[in-house]
Order: C-alpha cells, then structure tokens, then sequence
C-alpha cells in the first residue's frame, strides 16, 4: 500500500476525528476470555455489543432529536447510521452529503435519507435501538453484533450491501510468518478481538493449520497470542512504540514479558506502521475479497410497513455505486462529499482520486455485486450466507460463553427488496469480478493445508462421505476470492509410480471440476490449477490402512498469481 503525502494527510484527520473511537478453526483451539486486555494490568470490558431492547417501529418525525432539512423535505425523513468507511462512498455520492439534497439519487427515488456518523458499533446498536431506521455493519461481525442485541436482533435483517473492505483490514507481522506461517506459533500480536481485522489472522490461522489463544493476557507457546486494544488505531499506535507485556504461560503457569511481533489493524493503521521498519503484510481483505462487506442492516417491521422507502433508498444505492466506476468526476464529487458526512476537513482532489484507486482497499457496490454476494440469479453463491455463518462460527468457537448461538443466515437476510430492484431492470455494470490468467504460476503462497477428502483405494471418485469436507473447503476458498487455487493431489504407495501419478491428477482434478460446478462464479476459468504428485510425498507410513488413508489426499495451496 503506498499513498500520496495528502493522502496520508487526510487519514490522519480521519484518525484524529475518529478518536478512541469469524471460517473453519483448528482443532486444539484454547479457552475463552471474558474480557480483552488494553494495557498492561488493566481490563477493558468486552466489545461485544450490549443487550437492547430494540422498538422495530422507528420514530415519528415529530420525535427527532433535531431538525432535519434536505433537499426533499416533503417526503418522511429516514436515518441511516454508518462509521468511516470508503465501502459506503456510492451511498454518500447517491445522497449527495449529510442529508438528502435536492437533485440527488435518493431524492429522485422518494427518500428523504439523514446519514449519521457513528465509528462505535455499542453506540450503533443503541441508535437502532432508539428508532434509527438503518445501520451499516461489518458482515463478518455481524453474528457477534446481532447476539449482543439478545432477543432484540430478531427485529433487524440485512437487505443490501453498500460495499467492501477490499484490502482496508489488514494483518501485519515479521516478513519470515509470511513466508513460513508456522513461524507465528508463540507470537504475540495486538488487536481488536471479534473485529474484522482479528477475524483476517484467524483465518489465516486456520488455512495454515496454526493454532490460536483468544485468552488476552496469556501466553501459549503452540500458538499466536493476543493482546487487547479498543480500536483498530490503538493497536497500530501500541505497537510502533513497541511495547512488551507480561504474560503468563498456560503451560509453565510461569509470567514473562513479550513484546509485540503482529498488529490487525485498517488502513489508517497502516499509515501509522509505516514508522515500524521490518513489516511484511501478511494478509488482508484484499486477498480474502468477500470477508468483510458493508451491510445494511433495517428493522424487519419497519421496511415491510415502507417497503418502497427501501427499495428507492436501495436503488438510489447501487446507482451510486455504478456511477463511481464511471470517472473521476464522481469519484472526487463523492470524497468531497465523504468529508461533509464524517465531518472532517476536505482536501485537495489529487489524494481523493488516490484514495478512491484502490489505496485504501474499499469498493463501493453496484445492484449486480449484490446479486453475486447474495447468490440471485444463475450460478450465483450465496456468498455473504457463508461470510455470516463462517465467522459467526469462529467468534462462537472462540468465546463461546460470550457469543453462544447466533440467528441463521436465513432469517437474517431478505433480498426480496433488491430481487425487485432486479424485476423492474434496474440497470448495472457487470459484478466486480476477481480476474484470473489460465496457466498463470502461483506466485507467493499465503496458505497450505490438508483437506481430508476421501478416495477408495485406486479410485478418483468422491465419496459421499466427504461432502462435508468438500463443501467447507468450498465455503473457505469463495472467502479467499482473490487468490488462485492450487490442487496437489497425492496417493498412497500401492500401485505402480505410473499409475499413481495418474490416479492423483485425476482425483484432483475431481476436486476441481466439482468446486467449478458448485460454484462457477467463484471458480472461473484460471482460478483452479491441478498439480500431480502421485506417492511421491507420503505424510504417514504406507505400511498400514491408516497411513495409506492419509497419503490419499488433496492438498490446498492459496497464493497470488505471478
């Protein structure tokens, strides 16, 4: 990531002004906090939202906190509360600033929309809480958000998505952990625990077979430890100071002081680290493209009671968001406008067009990225449905005490409001698609792992019985969207060398053909290469029928193409 000096500038505005203001896990995963650790020797409470009870109604317009005007002041007014994020920059160009303005995309589709600016997502719950309409969430911490609400969560559904974080979250540590993950076991890293960028580490953790201790304040020499922070900020300033904690051993029960060798943290963050010499990028959400999407979340009862409210705010949305891929004139018009929402200082054009580049890893979406993250239409994955369930599932493992059970993904979502947008022809460009090269080489591995897919003896057909095994290896490369796929397949050592170099191309190629059936968008044409190495790499005697068992497998490698 590399920006401009008024680039550079302009994040740090967003820092000032910002203030203080989960994927498959690996057996062996220890313990469960109860609170996560600011500084050494004190406890912050947990960020985990607190329980609200939530109205579902919404206020009237004569109980506003304020006035409200616009540039469609007949219509009923609506808020919408959102932190910084360059993901929602198609939702500001569409409401033309802070309030709805006369000529603007929203007022065009009859929505008289307020947009707040709220960094803290307890505070966010609050706001829904005391009438709020909408609010914009991380999709990967969503599950952990809606069980904070208790009972309440049941009134709010996700309908949309503004955006994604492509490459904003980000997980930084020595340079030698990204070229041997295993190096990170026994690290100490510094982040927000259940947040997007701690959920970037813990995936990698897991597509690396890498054990995790999510018990701040202790210390595991088997696997990466964590210390605390409050915000993704914090954590990036704690560890270009470079302190050191005590932690106590879970093994030894013995107390030693570790200092910090990995930070998650957002792309303010790493404008900071960029004082820390020595720090490689390990992963971020610009390799796992579909892990952290901007979703709008509404109450269930109010948007079926306003349900052209919705669908025009929706509309008015996605046009947005086409209308920034256009030029540079709608780009700079919507950072302009981003200053007035979030309420810092505008800036000169030149960092606003660097910014929108790609610099700071956020997209805006149009009405065709929604129809491919929630699966509408032909050969589309319901892909935010495993983003939900995956890191709903990692939280929960994790602090089970603290998260528990969360809503399925079936109740939490309605995308009947943008299936209409789809009837009427609302018009889209082409989804933003991850692109890849037939018989482009795998450049830098970012992660390698067994899967345990099943095969009889001399056979490459799949076994019914690894249709789970399969399915999550699916579910946790559509998440990894950006990177290409390597197949490895392996034998075990009946049989001639001949015959088994064939018999493991052909059952890796059995992996890849039933991943691009399942998932043809997410699998295109170059994603998925197949490598043969037949019994020539045992990872267990041949000598009995579970070793051979385990020498008949698919190993998978994910890495940028080169």
């Amino acid at each position: 990531m590399r920006l401009t000096i008024m680039a550079k500038i302009l994040i740090i505005l967003i820092v000032i002004g910002a203030g203080a203001a989960l994927l498959r896990v690996v057996p062996g995963l220890v313990g469960h906090p109860t609170a996560t650790q600011a500084d050494p020797g004190e406890t912050q409470a947990s960020n985990v939202p607190p329980k609200v009870v939530l109205t579902g109604k919404g206020l009237a317009s004569g109980e506003r906190t304020a006035p409200r005007a616009g540039g469609c002041p007949d219509l009923p007014p609506v808020r919408l509360s959102l932190p910084v994020w360059n993901a929602q920059l198609g939702l500001i160009y569409a409401n033309g600033g802070k309030r709805a303005a006369a000529g603007s995309l929203m007022c065009e589709h009859k929505v008289n929309l307020e947009l707040v600016r709220e960094d803290s997502p307890e505070r966010q719950a609050q706001q829904l809480a005391n009438g709020t309409e909408f609010a914009i969430i991380h999709g990967d911490t969503l599950a952990a958000f809606l069980v904070g609400l208790g009972s309440g969560s049941a009134d709010l559904q996700v309908v949309a998505a503004a955006g994604f974080s492509r490459g904003d979250d980000e997980f930084l540590g020595p340079e030698a952990w990204a070229h041997d993950p295993t190096a990170a076991r026994g690290g100490v890293a510094i982040g927000v625990l259940r947040e997007a960028d701690w959920n970037i580490a813990l995936k990698w953790l897991g597509d690396n077979s890498i054990a995790n201790n999510p018990v701040a304040g202790s210390y595991d020499p088997d696997a990466l430890n964590w210390v605390g922070a409050v915000s993704a900020i914090e954590a990036a300033r704690r560890f270009v100071k470079g302190e050191c904690v005590e932690l106590r051993n879970v093994k030894t029960h013995e107390t030693g002081r570790h200092c910090l060798d990995a930070v998650g943290t957002n792309a303010p963050g790493v404008v900071l680290l960029e004082q820390k010499a020595g720090l490689a990028s390990i992963v971020s959400t610009g390799e796992y493209r579909f892990e952290s999407p901007a979703v709008l979340l509404g109450h269930r009862d109010w948007m079926a009671a306003h349900r052209d409210t919705v669908t025009g705010l929706l509309a008015a949305m996605v046009e947005g968001g086409d209308a920034l891929r256009s030029g540079e004139a709608a780009s700079a018009k919507a950072f302009a406008l981003s200053a007035e929402v979030y309420g810092e200082p505008d800036v000169a054009p030149d960092p606003h067009r660097a910014r929108l580049e790609g610099k700071l890893g956020s997209e805006a979406a149009d009405l065709a990225d929604n129809q491919e993250l929630f699966g509408i239409g032909a050969g589309a994955t319901d892909v935010f449905g495993i983003v939900y369930r995956t890191f709903g599932d990692l939280a929960r493992s994790q602090y089970p005490t603290l998260v528990g059970s969360f809503p399925p993904p079936a109740d939490v979502v309605d995308a009947s409001y943008l299936g209409d947008l789809v009837k009427h022809g609302e018009h889209s460009r082409p989804a933003d698609l991850a692109r890849f090269t037939k018989g482009e080489k795998l450049g830098e591995v970012v992660s390698k792992r067994n899967w345990k897919i099943e095969f009889a003896s001399g056979s490459a057909g799949l076994l019914p019985e690894t249709t789970a095994e399969l399915t999550a290896l699916l579910e946790d490369l559509v998440l990894a969207g950006s990177l290409v796929v390597e197949l490895h397949g392996h034998t075990d050592g009946q049989g001639t060398l001949d015959e088994n170099q064939r018999l493991s191309e052909a059952r890796a190629f059995a992996v890849k053909s039933w991943l691009e059936a399942k998932a043809p968008h997410e699998f295109p044409e170059g994603r998925v290469r197949v490598v043969a190495f037949g019994m020539t790499r045992p990872i267990a005697p041949n000598a009995t029928a579970e070793g051979r068992a385990r020498n008949r497998r698919v190993e998978v490698l994910l890495g940028e193409g080169n």
